[in-house]
């Protein structure tokens, strides 16, 4: 008897309690180290969408707008990303639920300068990877430009699921210089030591999808035998991964040869032979598709390996041959 694999996407949410340490501090505003600053910078809002074990990018801008008093004014800006509340040394996106963000549940996630996605976009106090641009604002006009902000979600993360956000002190800042005339722009140096920066908030979010995998069936196979003057048995293993805490349920169909919604049967083409399976070793549960006759337990992250019991009862002796039937299994989570 062979079984074949089927996974059914059926999405179900339920409220959870735990007691998880959460963390909320609000950060209201712009701020900005000058009473008359020549540049601002909006805010970022950075949406990976659904995101599951795989990489997973996503683009978005932020506008830059700087208003020299008069005159041609040559202009350095240099864009830098801070969450000072957890450090930079790493960027996390982190479980959103109504108590606030919880902090043991994360998706570790990167900004970056290029579309390569090669060159981190890091805090003001690490220079060694600023990228700045040149600008010139002639007369009276206003510079006004978008710069591209490019994220990440590195693969092979399995977090709980659900809605995930960067911490709520994460902000971009914009650091800059300027000069008046010629076509010599201010060196990264000189932005360094200026003290001219602006910052708005960023948010970035990612919903982590419940996405289980049904990697393999194996065959129920009862081998050969003479007659049927006894229960012949065998067993098989259904192996499956969802993640952490995801609800799954397995079932399994009657097969092709059922004889109506009771009976499952095997064909050599010509006769029937009569077999049940069942999720229990002791042969008492048999494993179907209603809710009570299904499997059911929670996701682990890690391979789940569940195992079937087959058996074929005392029954009359049918004609020789090589008999067989087909189960669908069922993964709904």
């Amino acid at each position: 008897m062979r079984i074949k694999k089927q996974k059914n996407h059926d999405y179900l949410f339920s409220s959870k309690f735990a007691f998880k340490i959460v963390f909320g501090l609000c950060l209201v505003g712009i701020y900005s180290n000058s009473n008359a600053a020549e540049c601002s910078i909006s805010s970022l809002s950075l949406d990976f969408g659904e995101v599951s074990t795989a990489t997973v990018s996503a683009t978005s801008n932020v506008t830059v707008t700087c208003s020299p008093p008069n005159g041609k004014t040559n202009y350095t800006i240099c864009l830098t990303a801070d969450s000072w509340a957890y450090g930079n040394s790493s960027r996390y996106l982190y479980y959103s639920s109504f108590l606030g963000l919880i902090l043991t549940e994360s998706l570790k996630y990167d900004l970056f300068y290029d579309p390569a996605r090669t060159k981190l976009i890091k805090s003001k106090n690490e220079t060694g990877s600023l990228q700045c641009s040149n600008f010139t604002v002639s007369g009276n006009e206003k510079l006004i430009t978008q710069i591209p902000v490019y994220g990440l979600v590195y693969s092979g993360q399995q977090p709980t699921m659900g809605q995930y956000k960067s911490s709520l002190t994460l902000s971009l800042e914009l650091l800059y210089a300027s000069n008046k005339g010629g076509n010599i722009y201010p060196t990264m140096n000189e932005v360094l030591t200026s003290g001219k920066m602006v910052s708005n908030r960023a948010v970035v979010t990612a919903n982590y999808e419940n996405s289980c995998v049904l990697h393999n069936a194996t065959d129920v196979v009862f081998g050969n035998f003479d007659n049927l003057n006894s229960d012949k048995t065998a067993s098989a293993q259904i192996s499956l991964q969802c993640p952490n805490r995801t609800t799954w349920k397995v079932s399994l169909n009657q097969g092709k040869y059922a004889l109506g919604n009771s009976q499952r049967r095997m064909s050599n083409g010509r006769d029937y032979i009569n077999y049940e399976l069942y999720s229990d070793s002791s042969l008492s549960r048999v494993w179907g598709t209603t809710l009570d006759s299904m499997v059911q337990a929670n996701g682990t992250n890690q391979v789940q390996t569940i195992n079937v019991y087959g058996k074929v009862p005392k029954q009359n002796f049918q004609s020789a041959g090589d008999y067989q039937d087909t189960i669908t299994v069922t993964l709904t989570y």
